[in-house]
């Protein structure tokens, strides 16, 4: 039985009123975050912090140590060093490979890799990306330092693009970003996170700053300490962390030969607690508020839709679904501006392309959030742990 406005009970339009201003909210944020965004990329796209220790060198093409960690990377071990072996780089290179141990399955897919002289593996007997980056870093004997995840795969010119961004720009640590090519849901859905994450790095903390596609020197490197010894949290904030709060000059660049092809999940439930992981873990860092915009929000629209017409209030029902609708469009829209001004490739078959994946963006923030509130107790600021 339909039921009108005017038969609604106070506390039920209260609500009402209350919900559709929190929802007002969100969208107005989630604007506000793109829009800002948008804006500073649009710009020069880098940021610069510090002084530079390489002002003055010289030689084109330094010698570059390439770290690459790996954990069970059976099947991306090869496709990453057959494109870094195929480097169109004049300097000399070496690849360190860092495993967990001896026993890491990956082993067998590095086997056909024992002649090429430019590899080495080294073992960090802990397990830890943070890890394995600074025993390989510890074993590395040129002062330039890639460091590339295993899941990349860089074009011929990413070692010459991203030494001479460095050397060009007297700076002494430079990131650049990924993209996932295919047409197929999957690939386009892994795509999605793109752009978010050249937003977040873009209006927070001074930059893009990853870990799986970037280069410095060793010496910066070493003077931030390297790398937390620990799983508690994400890798990738404790690196950006400890760049910028270092005071070392770093870039951002978006050169196509810089930006990185990452192997596509194979599932949208790899996916799922990928993403998981990455909010559990970044909570720590003070970045709630801009999660809860960008992947929280479809929970709180989507259940008020359906609270209001399970109590047959379709004129409130019908609000928040066109409020659903146009945070939905925003993001669409903004996730295919920013495909374009950073020049990677976005697939825009129909705006249902990117359904499958919004729908598992609220889960995964509340998973996150869960695992974090319930499975964490250390915070970090600053580049240290704080209990």
């Amino acid at each position: 039985m339909n039921v009108s406005i005017e038969d609604l009970s106070q506390p039920t339009t209260f609500l009402a009123i209350l919900s559709f201003l929190f929802s007002l909210i969100l969208i107005f944020k989630e604007l506000a975050f793109l829009r800002a965004a948008e804006g500073r990329l649009s710009g020069k796209m880098k940021d610069y912090r510090g002084t530079s220790s390489l002002k003055g060198k010289q030689d084109s093409y330094p010698n570059v140590s390439i770290v690459v960690p790996m954990k069970n990377e059976v099947e991306n071990a090869e496709g990453c060093l057959q494109s870094l072996l195929s480097q169109n780089y004049n300097g000399k290179c070496e690849i360190i490979i860092c495993l967990p141990d001896e026993r890491d399955p990956t082993m067998g897919a590095l086997s056909k890799f024992r002649s090429e002289k430019q590899i080495s593996v080294v073992y960090s007997y802990e397990v830890g990306k943070s890890i394995q980056m600074q025993k390989a870093v510890s074993e590395a004997r040129y002062e330039f330092v890639a460091f590339l995840d295993a899941d990349c795969r860089p074009s011929k010119n990413w070692l010459k693009t991203m030494v001479t961004t460095l050397k060009e720009n007297n700076a002494d640590s430079v990131s650049s970003g990924f993209f996932v090519r295919g047409n197929s849901p999957l690939s386009h859905a892994q795509s999605y996170d793109v752009p978010f994450l050249l937003c977040l790095g873009a209006t927070h903390k001074g930059g893009l700053i990853w870990e799986g596609n970037h280069a410095m020197t060793k010496s910066s490197f070493l003077s931030f300490g390297g790398l937390a010894n620990t799983k508690i949290i994400s890798v990738t904030e404790d690196f950006r962390g400890r760049v910028l709060s270092s005071g070392i000059r770093h870039i951002a660049t978006f050169h196509p030969d810089a930006v990185v092809e990452l192997a596509p999940k194979k599932s949208f439930r790899d996916i799922f607690w990928q993403r998981v992981r990455w909010i559990s873990m970044s909570f720590q860092v003070g970045y709630p508020a801009v999660y809860l915009v960008r992947y929280g929000a479809y929970m709180p629209l989507l259940f008020f839709f359906l609270f209001f017409t399970a109590l047959g209030a379709f004129l409130y029902s019908f609000a928040f679904l066109i409020l659903l609708i146009t945070y939905y469009l925003i993001d669409i829209f903004y996730t295919n501006r920013i495909f374009r001004m950073v020049n990677l490739p976005f697939q825009r078959k129909s705006i249902l392309y990117h359904l499958p994946y919004v729908l598992c963006l609220s889960p995964s923030f509340f998973t996150g959030l869960f695992f974090f509130k319930f499975g964490r107790s250390e915070k970090w600021s600053g580049g240290k742990f704080k209990e």
